[in-house]
Parts: structure tokens; sequence; C-alpha cells
């Protein structure tokens, strides 16, 4: 099968749809398929496992050029290569493919249609955009998600039918003898809850730390926090709302994080929480069960889904129910070790053999279909 991939994610830095594209490309070179990644412009070296594949390079630079570039250049690349398929692995496929071509589109959630507050001006405006035209240009849309898939018919029923739910699998991160955990957290195994993600409104951190103070005010605060992410938007003062709520001592932002240090901190950390007020599918939920530790997440949108039975819900909006249940992973030894037999287990479930199998799948059925 000849397979074409838009590679545009994996050029930032490697977060949840960077590491399903690698992932899953990774899978189909290794069962031979001719894939072929277009790139807006050459990355600095091409991602292990990938390097089998073909590779076709443009020169635009930053996220206004590479809009031009998916409307031009990378139509024009795909019609020249004629590929059997062609799959835009995040929420976008280019302008003018020929109807001969057949595409897949993966949508990995809705947050411009379901919580477009959360969102920066420019990403949610790109979205409202492409998205749309992306479901409709598609001949298959995958969803990672149950909850991705009802949101995705809630608002477009007529997609229904070309609609397939794909759970993206859990990664091994490899460990680095140059990262290490403790070069970030200053303190000992076990001693701090993990939250891993991009710092924006949606991973509802202002709630987390607003639980946390009223723990702190009240003298039951037990444990840490250590925060992984990236910068995103509207938390360049998360410095000041550690300091406004007194709790410097209790918590420590890294920034963003590579997959050394990541998986020296999964593997120190008592537990991973999570209480976002909407996730596409939740990958750090995953990892952690990877890792043999339990999950505090919320108990909407796609994460009770992800977390199975080996997490603790709870409400993202009630500050007190995330201070009783963070408390409770701390204190309840006989409830945590309950949930932490049931991680591993639950990770098992999602593998990216898996999901590029049944990528695969539907893929040769789209072909079939359209010839």
């Amino acid at each position: 099968m000849r397979i074409g991939i838009d590679a545009r994610n994996l050029l930032s830095r490697r977060t949840g749809i960077g590491r399903s594209v690698h992932q899953i490309g990774k899978q189909f070179c290794a069962q031979g398929h001719e894939v072929t990644f277009f790139w807006p412009e050459k990355p600095q070296k091409i991602p292990a496992g990938l390097e089998a594949a073909e590779h076709h390079f443009s020169h635009n630079r930053g996220p206004l050029s590479r809009i031009a570039w998916s409307q031009t250049q990378l139509t024009d690349q795909i019609n020249a290569n004629q590929p059997d398929v062609f799959w835009g692995p995040s929420h976008r496929l280019p302008a003018r493919l020929g109807p001969s071509i057949p595409c897949v589109v993966t949508i990995h959630d809705m947050v411009w249609a379901k919580y477009p507050q959360t969102m920066r001006w420019s990403g949610l405006l790109a979205d409202r955009f492409f998205a749309p035209h992306a479901m409709r240009r598609a001949d298959t849309i995958i969803a990672v998600s149950q909850s991705t898939k009802h949101d995705i018919v809630e608002r477009y029923p007529h997609h229904a039918s070309k609609t397939h739910v794909i759970y993206p699998g859990v990664s091994d991160l490899q460990e680095d003898k140059y990262g290490t955990a403790e070069a970030v957290f200053p303190g000992p195994a076990g001693a701090f809850a993990l939250f891993v993600g991009t710092l924006e409104p949606r991973k509802n951190l202002s709630g987390l730390l607003h639980a946390m103070a009223m723990l702190k005010n009240a003298g039951q605060l037990t444990g840490q926090l250590c925060i992984a992410g990236g910068q995103g938007w509207r938390h360049a003062n998360l410095g000041a709302m550690i300091r406004d709520s007194k709790l410097q001592d209790h918590v420590t932002a890294t920034g963003y994080v590579d997959d050394a240090v990541l998986d020296r901190l999964y593997r120190q950390a008592r537990f991973l929480i999570m209480p976002s007020l909407y996730e596409g599918f939740g990958i750090p939920i995953i990892e952690a069960n990877h890792y043999g530790i339990p999950v505090l997440t919320s108990n909407i949108s796609s994460m009770p889904e992800a977390a199975g039975n080996a997490g603790l819900l709870v409400d993202p909006l009630d500050p007190d129910d995330i201070a009783k249940k963070w408390q409770s992973l701390w204190n309840d030894e006989r409830l945590y070790s309950e949930l932490a037999a049931k991680a591993r287990p639950n990770a098992a479930r999602f593998s990216w053999q898996e999901s590029a199998a049944r990528m695969e799948t539907l893929f040769e059925q789209l072909i079939a279909d359209t010839r």
C-alpha cells in the first residue's frame, strides 16, 4: 500500500499528536508499506524508524507559511505522487486534492467547538475553518475516542457513517543516561504527584492549584506537585499563580521535558493528576498506567474512557472534590494499591500496533471502495 502522510506535526516538540504520527508511521514502515511523508520544511533529523520512508521537503517556516504550503505545494506534491491513500493526522486535509485520491483525517478533539474560550484565537480560527473542511473532504474520519466521535456526530450528524474510533497507543519512553528527574524535581520517589501536558486553560491548573491551596490553608495538604509541560496559552504567569496560591514549597514547574526525563518522572511519581475540562483522549493517562501508577482525572469527556478502572475520577469544576480525592491517593493505601494494581492492565488495552493495524484495515477497505 502506498500511504501519504502530512508530516507537519513531527516538526514541533514531541507532544501527543506528534507522538501519534511518529508511532503510526513507524508501524506502517515496519509492515513494508511504501510510506511518503510530506514536510513543510526539512527537519533537523528524520525521526527514528522513519528513515526508510520517502520524504518530500518544502521550505515553509512558521504557521502562516505552513498554511499556504498546505493549500498549494502540498496539494501539488500529493497529486504528483498519487498515493493509494492520504492521511491527515491532525484536523487538516489539503485543498484541491484530486478526487481519485482517498483521504483520511484524524480528529483528536473538538475543543474549538466545545470549549472555544480555552483556545488561542489563532488556533481557534484555524480549527474552525480547516477542520470542517477536512471532515467534509475525508472519505473516512478517525476519532481517537468514543467521546470525540460523539462530539463530532453531535455537531455533524451527517458524518456519523464515515467516522470510526481508533484509540492511540502507549509509548515506551526511552531512558537517557543524561536525563534524570532528580535534576528536575528535588525530592524522593513517591513524594510528588505528576501533571503532564501543555500549559493551557482547559488543563485546569488553576482549579488544581485552588484545591491544593484550600488543603494547605486547612493544614491538611499532603504531598507535592510536579508540573511537566511546555508553555501554551495564558499560562505564562504560572509562577505568579503558584506564588499567589502560596504553594512555592509544594509545586515545581519544569517546563517542557524530553522523553528521557519524562520516563524518570513517571517512574518516581506517586500518581498522575489530570483534572482537565476537556480532552480528546489523554495520552498521559495511559502512559502513567504503563508505569504502574494510578491516575486522578476528570469524570467528563474522554478521560473516564482512557482511565478505565485504574483512575479515580473527580468533578474538575469542584475544587472540594479535587482536594478530597488528592488526599485519598496520598493517605488511603488500600485505595491506592487497588488502583495501582489495575494500572498496567488498563494501559495494555492500548497499543500502537493495534492502532496501525486498524488503520490499515480502514485504508484497505477505503481503497477497495473507491476503485
